[in-house]
């Protein structure tokens, strides 16, 4: 009887032996994963650490910014064992994301046209144009993750509503992991990974490399920008000097002695380089051009265009009486040569030694103001012109005009730009025409260097420590 029970029960024992044996080998096969994907998670590890060194050394040699991108897209691909990536740089006046790298066999990242998905077109064009075609800020994918500042997991880029409809949905079967570069509180691009499906997924490791690597590619590519940035500042400095020092030969050290008159001078640039100009010409023997000019604009741009009216009123003045005739020949001169925007103000007289009589002309510039010492007034002398610059010459020449003006001893002549009458306080308040007329009377008086002088501090005290806005120049001139 008690063999029968066992015999009985071996069906029951061999039933329980098979399932501990089912449950063992699962076991065994599940710890056999879990020592796979650790392994995995700690190879992806050490390749991070290893990109993360490479991205230090690219840092540090200051290499150029395309080496540095490709390091980073073409390391992320590596790391992360993806079928691509890809590097975008946010160009914040277009509100548009430039493709800076993009690896090769990099999968479709967004919508392309349908040429390219049909037909014989292959990996090649369509990565070409992944490469050419920039990404508006407001795309519905990449879009998202500028504006939420947080990194997106797309498990099927052609499930998306974007891209249901889509000629070839099948080409956008992709995931992409998607983060937002951001250095110093400033969004500056997207890093993208890409994995074609059907394949292995991405995991939520993935994800915190991914995430990680962003974060240090932020930071490399915002130092980078910074270390340029302060690179061309330099160099800019050092051209602005360069610049500014070749300004300061070109104008006059000091004022010429001229027979029966006194001549004062000051420039006080806004910039580094000036748009103001001012010069001294012999005509002849007996008589001295003086000129003032104001290009529209300030810096470099604007200090060429003056060296090049310096130069053609120097070689056109020699002889040279009407000072109308000679600032024709400037504008024909100049014309061709300056840019649209841009246009010059000017004022060019000529003193006569034995008669005291001056002929001034005036292109566009500011009227000179004339003290009269008999009078105790100050007048104005605003002759009609146009501003260099503006008209080929055809309209310039009809319209500009000499006008003869006689200073007796003691008037005095103010010419200046409006730098000068533009200065503003803390207000907003211009210091205006009226003040500038109430200076030049209150000191008409005195030496052209007082007058000079007092007229600055004048401005100076008027603005309060406002910042100059413009380039000032102003010349005085004193008979007797």
């Amino acid at each position: 009887m008690e063999r029968l029970q066992r015999l009985e029960m071996l069906p029951f024992l061999c039933f329980l032996l098979l399932v501990s044996a089912y449950f063992l080998c699962r076991q065994t096969v599940r710890n056999g994963s879990l020592t796979n994907a650790l392994e995995d998670i700690q190879e992806e590890q050490v390749r991070a650490f290893d990109f993360l060194d490479g991205l230090g050394n690219q840092l540090q040699k200051s290499q150029s910014s395309s080496t540095m991108h490709r390091f980073m897209v073409e390391g992320l691909v590596q790391v992360l064992e993806c079928d691509g990536a890809a590097l975008h740089l946010l160009d914040h006046s277009r509100a548009e994301l430039v493709p800076m790298m993009i690896s090769a066999a990099c999968p479709l990242l967004f919508e392309v046209p349908e040429s390219l998905l049909r037909g014989a077109a292959g990996q090649a064009e369509r990565l070409n144009y992944l490469r050419l075609q920039t990404i508006p800020v407001a795309h519905p994918v990449y879009g998202q993750a500028l504006q939420q500042q947080r990194s997106l997991w797309l498990r099927n880029l052609a499930e998306h509503p974007q891209f249901k409809g889509a000629a070839d949905a099948s080409a956008f079967h992709v995931e992409l992991l998607i983060a937002p570069l951001v250095y110093a509180e400033k969004t500056i691009g997207l890093l993208t990974a890409a994995r074609q499906r059907p394949g292995r997924p991405f995991n939520s490791n993935d994800r915190s490399v991914f995430e990680s690597l962003a974060r240090q590619s932020s930071f490399a590519l915002g130092s980078a920008m910074v270390h340029r940035e302060a690179n061309e500042k330099r160099r800019l400095d050092a051209e602005l000097r360069t610049a500014s020092e070749f300004q300061r030969i070109l104008l006059p050290a000091k004022a010429p002695e001229f027979l029966g008159y006194s001549i004062a001078a000051a420039s006080f640039p806004a910039m580094i380089v000036s748009g103001d100009y001012y010069d001294y010409v012999p005509v002849d023997d007996r008589h001295l051009g003086v000129a003032i000019a104001d290009v529209a604009g300030k810096g470099v741009p604007a200090s060429l265009i003056m060296a090049t009216c310096r130069s053609v009123l120097r070689t056109r003045a020699a002889g040279e009486l009407s000072p109308a005739r000679v600032l024709s020949v400037v504008n024909r001169q100049i014309f061709p040569d300056i840019r649209e925007d841009m246009f010059i103000t000017m004022t060019y007289l000529v003193l006569d030694a034995e008669t005291g009589r001056l002929l001034i002309s005036r292109a566009g510039h500011r009227p000179a103001l004339v003290y009269r010492k008999a009078s105790g007034l100050v007048e104005p002398l605003a002759p009609v012109g146009l501003a260099v610059g503006i008209d080929n010459g055809d309209v310039f020449e009809r319209v500009i005009t000499d006008r003869e003006c006689l200073l007796e001893e003691g008037d005095a002549m103010l010419l200046y730009t409006d730098g000068l009458t533009e200065a503003v306080n803390s207000g907003g308040e211009e210091y205006g025409g009226e003040r500038l007329s109430q200076s030049l009377h209150l000191r008409a008086s005195q030496p052209v260097e007082a007058i000079m002088t007092g007229i600055c501090e004048d401005v100076r005290s008027f603005a309060a420590g406002e910042a100059q806005s413009d380039d000032i120049t102003l010349i005085v001139i004193k008979k007797g």
